[in-house]
């Protein structure tokens, strides 16, 4: 009895193993029979912000037919297996008019062309393993658009007969994809978030100008005997713009593969090797890619550089610039420079009017190729005056730049490193590299060797500067480059230096998440706070960073003890400034409110001081995404001179904040 009790379990071991495995019952096509399929697939583009618009889209059916071609003699489970499209129509997804029916009486070959049609036709591969696409292969095909719709419609045969997630390759990349099992019904659930995938485009490194793209992808299949007999596979992408949410799209496909019938197919092929048989068939079979290909293309309708700037000389004026029109004119330009050659846009500067070279500067900044920016290199010239406000237009279009390159901050490090005629227009160039810089972090290339260069170059011009002025112009570029590695830096020289420069060594930590403003720094900034020895102005900037960084209930106690204890115009600015909080949603107000419970702190004696010092805020515009804040501090001096003033203008969209400028 012991014996088979232990011949039991080790038989219920190797079964559940071999369930979890997927062994048990993994999709397969029957042998020697021609499976024949109907496969719909269904698009609609909507706009997302009006549901009640019918939105474009279409519908397509074809037949498609499979068969086994090879198989593994020692797993049944591993096919070759052989997929042809044919009968391929296209519908309206919705109801239309008659006349509005642009599917009406039109086949494929004259909506597509024959070549597409041919292309989508011509059959391909798949090596399909325990219900897993191992590997897809097509004759050679110019039409890679085509090769990606039929690679997506053989990943309907990918799946599983076991629940829980795994990690699959598809057309969307490398992605995390959890199944649910029942009686012969698969759900399939693909987090496209999750997706690992060659990097394609850019999205900007400031979420407030950023998209929200939030997609879903669920399959569900239907299966008798481990033979898949139908599935629908759905998936959505919204796509909204933070700033604008009613600039939004919604695009929506669904899939269904039915299977129509079974008929006698080919023998299979069970007697030689896999890669045996792909090199016997007629055609020369080759091995895809399983990502899918980029979907840029050239601009097509683009007209040559050299006749769109006639359109821009006699169409653009200065005063159109803030138009509509303006900025579609930009946009193509953009498109135009991003297909053109060094040659060409250097031509283009010789012919542009004076007044559209800082617009041709923009574009070129912005379409970022390596041709466009070697022009914009050997064109401007740091070394002459003529050129200053050209110099200016590049450098700020370089500032607020949405994705940096590294090629970009290559050639400004190269002409900082030159000659420089106009010592502002250096100080611009030292900020936008802190800029840069901040921007290039955030987008994960800050171990770049490019990046690593210009950090040198901040840090190495911080320790030789020779006044206070210089100073301030690199630590105003550490403030935006915002490296988390410099706060000890920072903190250092906010003690040693002057007021001057302590206090815009203060506004760079003041900027850092408070994720980096941690004990130890919020210790040393608060002896900076409570020592007379530092000017008042350091002093508030000191206070400014403990109230904006998670302050514990002895921080806001300490700073309320102070009030009275710090001169007249600290104490009403302080005052004023607690009360703004209160006033407002801001981060501290919770720990305020607990601390104003106790009367020693919180009375008439303590909150009725006089003085011209006063902090405020306020609403500038709320739409609905988007809620612009302004704060305007004003501190005096004891005898009533006007010390510091700080204007911040600040914009919230979904969670976002943007900082747009400070004064």
């Amino acid at each position: 009895l012991l014996f088979l009790f232990l011949l039991f379990l080790t038989f219920k071991e190797v079964y559940l193993l071999a369930v979890k495995s997927g062994y048990s019952r993994a999709p397969s096509l029957q042998p020697g029979v021609a499976h024949k399929y109907q496969y719909i697939v269904e698009v609609l583009m909507e706009h997302a912000s009006s549901p009640t618009l019918t939105g474009s889209g279409f519908k397509a059916e074809a037949t498609l037919k499979t068969f086994v071609v090879w198989r593994n003699n020692s797993n049944l489970e591993e096919q070759l297996i052989h997929l042809q499209i044919d009968e391929v129509k296209f519908l309206n997804i919705s109801e239309r008019e008659e006349n509005k029916n642009i599917f009406k009486d039109i086949s494929a070959d004259a909506l597509l062309g024959q070549e597409n049609v041919a292309a989508l036709r011509t059959p391909l591969l798949f090596h399909w393993n325990l219900g897993k696409v191992k590997g897809i292969y097509s004759p050679e095909e110019t039409n890679t658009k085509i090769q990606d719709f039929k690679k997506g419609l053989v990943y309907l045969f990918q799946l599983q007969l076991y629940s829980g997630t795994v990690t699959e390759v598809d057309l969307s990349g490398k992605c995390r994809v959890t199944y649910d099992i029942s009686t012969d019904k698969v759900k399939k659930i693909k987090d496209l978030h999750s997706c690992q995938k060659p990097k394609f485009g850019f999205s900007s490194v400031t979420k407030v100008f950023d998209v929200d793209w939030q997609p879903t992808s669920t399959s569900h299949y239907s299966l008798e005997k481990s033979l898949i007999k139908s599935v629908v596979a759905e998936e959505s992408h919204l796509i909204v713009l933070n700033l604008k949410s009613t600039t939004s799209a919604k695009i929506s496909s669904r899939q269904q593969l039915q299977l129509l019938s079974l008929e006698q197919g080919p023998a299979e092929n069970s007697e030689i090797s896999l890669q045996e048989t792909l090199t016997g068939l007629p055609a020369n079979y080759k091995l895809l890619d399983a990502n899918a290909t980029s979907a840029k293309s050239p601009c097509t309708d683009c007209p040559l550089l050299r006749d769109y700037l006639k359109i821009l000389n006699k169409e653009l004026h200065p005063a159109d610039i803030s138009r509509a029109s303006a900025t579609k004119l930009f946009l193509k330009l953009v498109q135009i420079i991003r297909e053109s050659r060094k040659k060409e846009i250097l031509h283009a500067f010789k012919k542009a009017k004076d007044p559209i070279i800082p617009f041709l500067i923009d574009a070129i900044t912005a379409a970022q190729t390596e041709a466009s920016l070697s022009a914009l290199s050997e064109y401007l010239d740091f070394n002459n005056e003529v050129h200053e406000l050209y110099l200016e237009k590049f450098l700020y279009a370089s500032a607020f730049s949405s994705h940096p390159s590294k090629e970009l901050l290559h050639i400004l490090m190269n002409k900082m490193k030159g000659s420089i005629a106009n010592p502002e227009i250096r100080d611009t160039a030292v900020i936008v590299t802190g800029a840069l810089i901040g921007k290039m972090c955030k987008m994960k290339l800050c171990k770049s060797q490019e990046v690593e260069d210009a950090k040198e170059f901040i840090l190495s011009g911080l320790e030789e500067a020779q006044d206070e002025s210089e100073m301030k112009i690199y630590l105003l570029a550490l403030k935006n480059a915002l490296l988390p590695e410099t706060i000890p830096l920072l903190l250092q020289l906010t003690q040693e230096m002057s007021g001057a420069v302590s206090v815009v060594a203060l506004s760079a930590l003041q900027r850092f998440p408070a994720k980096y403003i941690n004990a130890e720094v919020k210790k040393e900034i608060s002896r900076i706070f409570h020592q007379n020895y530092y000017e008042k102005s350091v002093r508030l900037a000191a206070v400014e960073i403990l109230l904006s960084n998670n302050p514990s209930y002895m921080d806001i106690t300490n700073i309320l003890l102070a009030i009275g204890e710090i001169g007249t115009e600290m104490s009403r600015f302080l005052i004023s400034k607690i009360q703004n909080i209160l006033h407002t949603d801001h981060p501290s107000r919770k720990v305020i409110l607990e601390v104003l419970k106790d009367r020693l702190l919180h009375n008439y004696d303590r909150f009725s001081r006089t003085g011209s010092s006063t902090s405020f805020a306020g609403l500038l515009g709320v739409t609905q995404d988007t809620v612009t804040t302004y704060s305007l501090d004003l501190f005096f001096s004891d005898s009533g001179f006007l010390r510091k003033s700080t204007s911040d203008f600040s914009l919230f969209a979904h969670g976002y904040h943007l900082h747009a400028s400070q004064v």
